[in-house]
């Protein structure tokens, strides 16, 4: 629940700042003129987008309209203040929101498909690009009430203690006692065998029940692949990893031979059983572990070098996969170097908010959608399958494809709760509208997977734009003209039921690389040519 000073608070800026609210807008919509209408003027004063070379990737960054308004404020502010690209700064807001909610909200996205939004997020950025003091900015409310309960823990660390001890001196008691039982007979003073045991059990129950005698933990910034199991452990299986310096994917090796080993956050990522035996000293021998269903958010700050070097055998096993990847545009070489005074009333409401939330007890929420959002998320599982399909617009990106429903899917109750949380009681529905906001950011993502993974795609999209420039600049019915009709295009082509297809693939990447835009007139479907490249 909201405190009553922070909704107020809320409501008062809402009042003066927050009169409407911006929509993400489809950038890739096809101009359309009447045929009566002088669409040649407009044309050729249109300006062009700087032309990408073939072979490079384009990533388009964060839109706005996505985050709710008191978030997106925060973010505006952050990226005016430190000069950091406005793209890193809303990614590492949406993962404040996922550490602060994660082990909150459980949602159904489909009968058998219940997830957390413990969303895995990568921003790649050159050094200066300001990594760390964005993270230090918008993680401030994690880190205070990191600091809050690890001095409450250790105001109450003696009584723990002492709790611990109790429990030990019964356990041993009772395991004395066992020892001592005839097995001929089975009981000792009237008590039986699985009296003992049964007791044995229940004590060892409420000693793993209290709190780890160890600092409690929200975030931890580099661990090893044991040391994570272990913390998740004494954090009862919720445990996240943040971090702008140390890449995820190194910590995730084993030493200076790089053997991966991510099993145990792949499994957190899904919320699987983790059982793992963990070394002991030799008074204690081996301690096995058990996490019935473990929750972690990662979210790291990496040099392209990085992700450029990555080992085969890592991403092999899947893990970048899980990750929502982003390529901020640089600021370096426009920073004004102007200090800017912060709104409190901003800092208040995006403060008060992440405290309330990371307050907010455990499973608090479980959300499932209205009729209409749970058909337009269908609709998008279809359409996303289909693009899947050999020789569709996904089939390269190959397994990591297969994750992108599943991270749209974590996004949805994570925006849903951000939004309504700060007005007051969470829905427990989520609308249509929210499912709508959290696909927009399809194309985001795909983008940036393109270009993280390094994919190529000469075999279909790569070599389909390089036949068609090659026909717009030889064939002897275009070559010299700007306008070209699109029918005219596929005609030049062998008659096939694929040259459709190859000139749509073709032209589609040739619009996003700045070489054309598209547009119709009436019903006729044609492009105009950069002047650029008809020198």
């Amino acid at each position: 629940m909201v405190t009553d000073e922070l909704k107020e608070l809320f409501e008062q800026s809402e009042q003066t700042q927050y009169n409407g609210k911006q929509h993400y807008k489809n950038q890739d919509e096809i101009l359309t003129f009447s045929k009566n209408e002088d669409y040649l003027t407009y044309l050729k004063n249109y300006e062009f987008d700087e032309i990408l070379e073939l072979g490079e990737e384009k990533s388009l960054q964060f839109p706005d309209g996505i985050l709710p308004d008191w978030v997106q404020d925060k973010v505006d502010q952050t990226a005016e203040m430190i000069e950091a690209p406005k793209t890193m700064v809303a990614m590492t807001a949406l993962s404040v929101l996922s550490v602060a909610l994660h082990a909150k909200v459980k949602m159904t996205l489909r009968p058998s498909w219940i997830i957390r939004p413990n969303v895995f997020m990568l921003v790649v950025a050159l050094p200066g690009e300001s990594k760390t003091p964005t993270l230090k900015e918008m993680y401030k409310p994690v880190r205070k009430y990191e600091d809050e309960i690890k001095q409450l823990h250790e105001l109450n660390i003696h009584s723990l203690s002492a709790q611990y001890e109790s429990l030990d001196e019964q356990i041993n008691k009772a395991k004395k006692e066992l020892n001592k039982i005839d097995d001929t007979n089975g009981a000792l003073n009237g008590v039986n065998k699985k009296g003992i045991l049964d007791k044995i059990s229940r004590l060892g129950k409420e000693k793993n029940d209290l709190p780890s005698l160890n600092n409690p933990r929200i975030t931890a910034d580099e661990v090893t692949p044991e040391g994570y199991i272990q913390l998740l452990a004494d954090n009862k299986g919720v445990l996240s990893i943040i971090s702008a310096e140390m890449d995820i994917f190194t910590m995730f090796s084993n030493g200076a031979n790089g053997i991966p080993k991510p099993e145990a956050l792949l499994k957190a990522y899904n919320q699987e059983q983790i059982t793992k035996d963990l070394k002991g000293d030799k008074k204690e021998g081996s301690k096995g572990v058990h996490i019935n269903s473990p929750s972690s958010v990662c979210f790291s700050m990496i040099q392209p070098i990085v992700l450029k070097n990555m080992s085969d055998l890592l991403i092999g096993r899947g893990l970048l996969d899980r990750f929502i990847l982003a390529f901020p545009e640089s600021r370096i070489g426009t920073k004004q170097f102007i200090d800017i005074e912060p709104d409190s009333r901003i800092n208040n409401i995006y403060d008060g908010a992440i405290e309330r939330m990371l307050k907010t007890k455990d499973d608090s929420y479980h959300l499932t959608f209205e009729p209409e959002a749970q058909k337009v998320f269908n609709d998008f599982l279809k359409k996303h399958d289909k693009a899947q399909a050999e020789g569709n617009e996904l089939y390269d990106l190959g397994s990591y494809a297969t994750k992108i429903p599943q991270n749209i899917g974590k996004l949805i109750p994570l925006l849903h709760v951000a939004d309504t949380f700060i007005h007051g009681d969470v829905p427990e529905e989520i609308s249509k509208e929210t499912v709508v906001k959290a696909i927009s950011l399809y194309d985001f993502i795909i983008s940036n997977a393109f270009k993280g993974m390094n994919v190529s795609r000469k075999n279909l999209r790569d070599a389909a734009m390089k036949t068609a420039l090659s026909k717009i600049k030889n064939s002897k019915k275009l070559k010299g003209h700007q306008e070209i009709n699109i029918r005219d295009l596929v005609l030049t082509y062998d008659k096939s039921s694929a040259a459709q297809k190859e000139v749509a693939i073709a032209l589609e990447g040739l619009k996003d690389r700045g070489y054309l835009i598209r547009f119709n007139v009436g019903r006729k479907k044609n492009i105009w040519l950069n002047p650029k490249i008809m020198d």
